[in-house]
């Protein structure tokens, strides 16, 4: 137990797990407690099965390991990455970010349509361009000849619209698995998503805060409106769907390696 504090201290004061940004910092917090988490049950449960069972029982656990980072990856660094724009860009603004998709846009930098609300109750839509910059850091020793560089990531707002003046969303195709989609506001906005369930999960947030704050149904074109409905349980989504999803792949895990398996006579 004392090993796992060791690592995950080291990964919260600055050591070489944390040498990046704070976003792929956490994220590496993450895999360490979810790696100690299966070492855990691995050490578990060797001692209830015979030799023959180790090598496959070792294996059944790098691959559920493997599977549960593949699979939550995309939540995991969603999360992180929205409580890092929250934290620099929203919060100063007294704003909360509700909802952020990843979009794709001709400039430079990794660009977000991300939906907020103020103290006021004012909704806005705004698209943040995310810049990395990289800073070289200076080092304790005068004689060291290592080059250390600092990592960050700038947000920056390039275009504000308010809910208000958002007068028609059109998804151009109902029936074509199409990520791009219309935001009719003085002008014509045009918005190409990463995904079709990119662009539809934004669709829904919008509609929710549309009938919330706006007290008027948002007006959609070419929407399949099965997909518009949120389901109750992944409409909310964040670190406790996360943590759930862990403690079911760590079940699953324990029963498949309880399971008895037929030897050869």
């Amino acid at each position: 137990m004392s090993s796992f504090h060791h690592i995950l201290s080291r990964s919260q004061s600055g050591g070489n797990i944390t040498s990046a940004h704070p976003t792929t910092a956490r994220f590496s917090v993450f895999c360490v407690t979810t790696r100690f988490i299966f070492s855990q049950l691995l050490l578990f449960l060797l001692p209830l099965l015979d030799s023959p069972f180790s090598l496959a029982i070792s294996f059944l656990e790098a691959l559920s390991y493997s599977a549960v980072l593949i699979i939550l990856y995309p939540q995991v660094m969603s999360s992180l990455l929205r409580e890092e724009m929250q934290r620099v860009l929203f919060r100063p603004a007294k704003q909360r970010l509700v909802e952020f998709i990843e979009i794709e846009e001709p400039s430079h930098g990794r660009h977000f349509l991300c939906v907020s609300v103020a103290k006021g109750k004012v909704v806005q839509l705004s698209i943040v361009r995310c810049q990395i910059s990289q800073t070289p850091l200076k080092s304790g020793s005068k004689k060291s000849h290592t080059k250390r560089s600092s990592i960050q990531e700038c947000y920056r707002r390039t275009e504000i619209w308010s809910l208000q003046d958002l007068t028609l969303v059109d998804g151009r195709d109902a029936d074509v698995d199409d990520p791009c989609f219309l935001l009719h506001f003085n002008k014509v906005r045009t918005v190409t998503a990463i995904s079709c369930s990119a662009k539809y999960a934004f669709v829904r947030a919008l509609v929710a805060l549309s009938d919330q704050h706006c007290q008027r149904s948002l007006n959609l074109r070419n929407f399949d409106w099965t997909y518009i409905k949120p389901t109750s349980f992944y409409s909310n989504r964040g670190d406790c769907v996360v943590l759930s999803q862990i403690c079911f792949y760590a079940f699953n895990l324990v029963c498949l390696s309880m399971c008895p398996v037929p030897l050869d006579a």
